[in-house]
């Protein structure tokens, strides 16, 4: 009787070679990843066909090539990955190696996103946001969304929902909701979310103006380099806003915000300068900031200016 021959099964093998590829590839060695996954993709494998699209949109032991992703992507998608179809969606909704197309955009995302992935939910709220090239405005399919998206705690739509509810966007005006959504957010170290918990606790907005709360969460994002919440904690320290007055803490904050050229915080540091807060007087440095000032602040800030320029010529008279 004939020996019965062990069957070779293709797919093992292709979930081997992509497993191989991964591992390279979290050594950081791109080169034998692409040559795992390259095996694994020829033979139909959908998850590495989508990673090697990534090798070449991330340009990771491989020339940066659009097109080259684009067409990874492009076999991943149509077996139904919907990493792959998000991407094909983002490169559409960029015009990275394409021209730019909202709706093909919007069709790649829409496929991912139902399938749960929450960054085609996100993207796909995005397509509905603004009338542009065709795509019309849908804020209420942004809403929804970004609410598909945020449920899944994606911090990023945590955030933007919080802003619609905040600017009464395709919503009615709820801070309550901003405030949920914000601290959702924020929880989760998304820096825009801090900053803007911190402003709602400065203003009261959908809470119980608290500045100490308020200082909480500007002080998380301000480590972290955000100019607003620098800014914030300098000008509350200034002005006594809900905390108790320090000079020193309000320069090094505002100081922190002018570095990255915050009008605000440059023109409320030649205030500090031109009365000598925490400081000795010094008009030359006032005058200096004053003239650094390009925006929200500039006709104050010229005024400012011509009152020093007169008492320092009374001065020298």
């Amino acid at each position: 009787m004939k020996k019965t021959e062990k069957t070779i099964n293709t797919s093992d093998i292709a979930t081997d070679y992509y497993n191989i590829g991964l591992d390279y590839y979290a050594k950081e060695d791109y080169d034998q990843a692409k040559i795992y996954y390259e095996k694994a993709a020829e033979q139909g494998y959908a998850n590495a066909q989508c990673e090697l699209g990534f090798l070449y949109y991330n340009a990771h032991g491989v020339t940066q090539d659009y097109a080259q992703a684009k067409q990874w992507f492009e076999k991943s998608a149509q077996q139904k990955n919907p990493k792959a179809q998000y991407m094909l969606g983002f490169i559409y909704y960029q015009g990275y190696g394409v021209e730019q197309d909202f709706l093909q955009a919007r069709q790649w995302y829409k496929k991912a996103a139902k399938q749960g992935l929450s960054e085609a939910q996100y993207g796909l709220a995005y397509t509905y946001r603004y009338d542009y090239k065709g795509a019309k405005q849908n804020l209420k399919k942004v809403k929804q969304y970004f609410e598909k998206a945020a449920e899944q705690g994606l911090p990023q739509a945590q955030y933007d929902l919080a802003f619609l509810y905040c600017n009464g966007q395709g919503v009615k005006q709820n801070y309550a909701q901003a405030k949920k959504w914000f601290k959702k957010a924020a929880k989760q170290g998304f820096t825009d979310a801090e900053h803007e918990m911190g402003w709602l606790y400065s203003q009261g907005m959908g809470v119980k103006k608290d500045g100490n709360k308020a200082k909480k969460w500007h002080l998380k994002a301000a480590h972290k380099g955000d100019f607003y919440s620098q800014f914030a904690l300098g000008y509350m320290y200034q002005h006594g806003d809900g905390i108790k007055r320090n000079y020193a803490k309000a320069k090094y904050w505002l100081e922190k915000a002018a570095e990255q050229g915050f009008d605000d915080a440059l023109y409320w540091l030649g205030m500090m300068y031109e009365k000598g807060q925490g400081m000795k007087r010094d008009l030359i440095k006032a005058k200096d900031y004053y003239q650094q000032v390009s925006q929200f602040y500039y006709d104050n800030a010229c005024k400012r200016i011509n009152i020093i320029k007169k008492k320092l010529k009374k001065s020298k008279g």
